[in-house]
């Protein structure tokens, strides 16, 4: 009875057990560790659970779920384990520590920021202030790139197939893009906060993350009918609103980040200061030509079908996609980017810029009940995943090079017809911008 007293008196103020003591205390009477363990539903804090002894098993669950909870270092201990404690096989061990998850904290220092502000003085807001909160928001909404690991049922390539059939449905109820781009986020983000979702559940997910973006940002969003109706069955109206809160939970109800589509705004915007009569007070209206924005709208697409997209930031994204358009100078000036924070998205990015080109460019559609002036904003099905396969195909043959295919589209904005220089000086006079 010795033990049991010693047991009865431990505390957080205790002194450690002599590990000498609590062995021979474990070899000479099996028994009065049994009656020990029936007086403590839980066990010490500082022991370890034996797995061997089926009556440890209520406090064996409770110090788990506590340790998971806490994830203290075996180091930061102040006592030493009690060896009756200690009788663990190594797999048992070894089973016991994969259960933890661990996440990286410093996952938005690893990403470039922008060294300067290109934003204009403004007379209805601070333009250093709001640039610095884009920015700091864009850091605060990232997700884990390698989350697909948590899903051993879903390949890179069923997000590419779901992102490509939103694209389709946005295109139908005449959706904005920026919705397709917050439901491309939600997804994102959601997958990277739960685990073992199946491959007959992405499209659930994928629709209602697409609902979720609607009632957000579209004046008048299609109907929870209509959402299920798209899926031919397969998911039903309960399904998309319990989803929906599962989905809103895991997200913490963030659900404003600067997407890529917005970033491009920003940019082409700042690029045409020079052409606005008062940049001041008419920064927040479009003043760039519309089929530019959809030219390389249609880049940024292709793009972001692909996973490896999300290695990179959504301004970097607008700012490599503007680069392929226009030119180094043009595209670090109104991101705030230097060139070697662009250079491997740039690089990544050209593949998907030559097989746009050799898809061709898309003019800028019209839809019944959207006026002209907000056509470049509707969502419309300019690739597919045909053409992600001829960017695999092209990286694979090694045939793209590291050069910006600045002729895609000419300049961001070009002369009359009559002032345009030859092809071969245009050529010429912007050789310089692969050399950047």
């Amino acid at each position: 009875m010795k033990s049991c007293r010693v047991l009865k008196s431990l505390d957080r103020q205790a002194e450690p057990l002599k590990p000498n003591n609590s062995r021979k205390r474990h070899r000479s009477s099996e028994t009065t560790v049994t009656a020990v363990e029936t007086m403590f539903d839980v066990a010490p804090e500082n022991c370890a659970p034996q797995p061997k002894k089926p009556t440890r098993s209520r406090g064996y669950s409770e110090a788990d779920d506590e340790l998971q909870s806490i994830l203290t270092p075996a180091k930061e201990s102040i006592a030493e384990p009690c060896d009756d404690y200690l009788n663990l096989t190594k797999e048992k061990d070894m089973k016991h520590v994969v259960q933890y998850t661990f996440r990286n904290m410093m996952i938005g220092d690893l990403k470039p920021q922008p060294t300067s502000e290109p934003l204009p003085e403004l007379n209805w807001a601070d333009s250093r202030e709001l640039w610095k909160g884009m920015v700091s928001k864009e850091m605060k909404y990232q997700c884990d790139n390698k989350y697909m690991i948590r899903h051993p049922d879903l390949q890179p390539k069923m997000r590419a197939i779901l992102l490509d059939w939103l694209i389709e449905v946005c295109e139908v109820y005449a959706l904005h893009r920026e919705t397709f781009y917050l439901a491309t986020d939600y997804i994102d983000r959601f997958l990277s906060r739960v685990e073992q979702i199946r491959k007959n559940q992405l499209q659930l997910v994928g629709i209602t993350a697409l609902f979720v973006a609607a009632k957000l940002e579209e004046i008048y969003p299609p109907k929870l009918a209509d959402f299920a109706y798209v899926t031919d069955g397969a998911c039903t109206e309960d399904d998309i609103l319990k989803l929906e809160l599962l989905m809103l939970n895991k997200l913490s109800w963030a659900l404003s980040p600067v997407t890529v589509n917005s970033w491009l705004n920003v940019y082409l915007q700042t690029a045409h200061l020079s052409f606005m009569s008062n940049p001041e007070s008419t920064f927040v209206f479009p003043q760039y030509p519309q089929h530019t924005f959809v030219h390389i709208a249609q880049l940024t697409d292709l793009c972001v079908l692909d996973m490896e997209s999300l290695e990179f930031s959504s301004g970097v994204i607008a700012a490599s996609a503007l680069y392929h358009f226009s030119s180094c100078e043009l595209a670090t000036h109104v991101s705030g980017y230097e060139y070697k924070d662009l250079a491997k998205c740039i690089h990544w990015m050209a593949p998907f810029a030559v097989t746009v080109r050799d898809i061709g460019l898309q003019p800028v559609k019209q839809f019944n009940k959207v006026d002209d002036s907000d056509a470049h904003n509707i969502q419309t099905h300019a690739n597919d995943v045909s053409a992600l396969e001829r960017v695999y195909e092209r990286r694979q043959r090694h045939l793209t090079t590291c050069s910006s295919p600045t002729e895609i589209a000419g300049i961001i904005t070009p002369p009359k017809s009559n002032q345009k220089p030859p092809v071969v000086e245009s050529y010429q006079n912007r050789a310089g911008v692969n050399n950047c």
